[in-house]
């Protein structure tokens, strides 16, 4: 059985959330619950386990990843953010939203898109990311985590069902298979990629 870790969602223990960045820096998987779903989280130069990722979830080699943010001031030093989007993404952020941008040099290849060279940028409404991502002092890298189509939500059959293939599991009682807003803003106008849990014009 995997480890599992329980955090408490509203007020996350410090030992708990350090070492969950003490997993992340040492180059290991991680299923981590948000604002939307369960995600696959792991450091952005953590080539084998995106390796992983893209095996476990069968996609292309050229998917692109997302970056979740602790605000869009972290995010704009990983996607360029003009000024239009940078108004829409300020009004509906932080949210369960991952935003299509164009990426920056910070980037590493196997992120961003290779043909398109975006990459995904998300600031989520959920303290256990934001406490993880604010104690590792840089964005990481996320994936809805889904297996043969089926997004999993249960901490314990994630274990389960991934043992071997995952180093920790995080459990905070509150979890959810909604899947984030996907919405384009490469070209500074909004296109709605995939409508998820939220919504732009509610």
């Amino acid at each position: 059985m995997v480890k599992t870790l329980n955090i408490h969602a509203v007020n996350p223990q410090a030992r708990y959330v350090n070492e969950v960045v003490s997993s992340l820096k040492n180059k290991e998987l991680i299923a981590c619950p948000t604002d939307a779903s369960y995600v696959f989280i792991c450091t952005l130069n953590n080539k084998d386990k995106l390796e992983q990722i893209i095996k476990l979830r069968s996609l292309s080699s050229k998917h692109p990843f997302t970056l979740m943010c602790k605000d869009i001031a972290m995010a704009a030093r990983y996607a360029y953010i003009g000024n239009n989007a940078f108004a829409i993404m300020k009004n509906h952020t932080p949210a369960p939203v991952t935003y299509i941008l164009a990426a920056t040099k910070l980037v590493p290849k196997t992120v961003a898109n290779s043909k398109r060279k975006n990459v995904g940028i998300r600031v989520p409404d959920n303290k256990v990311c934001q406490a993880i991502i604010e104690a590792l002092d840089e964005p990481i890298v996320c994936s809805t985590l889904s297996i043969d189509g089926e997004v999993l939500s249960d901490p314990y059959d994630i274990a389960s069902d991934l043992k071997g293939k995952l180093d920790l599991v995080i459990d905070t009682e509150v979890t959810s298979k909604d899947v984030t807003t996907v919405a384009d803003l490469s070209t500074e106008t909004l296109v709605l990629e995939r409508q998820g849990i939220y919504d732009f014009y509610a």
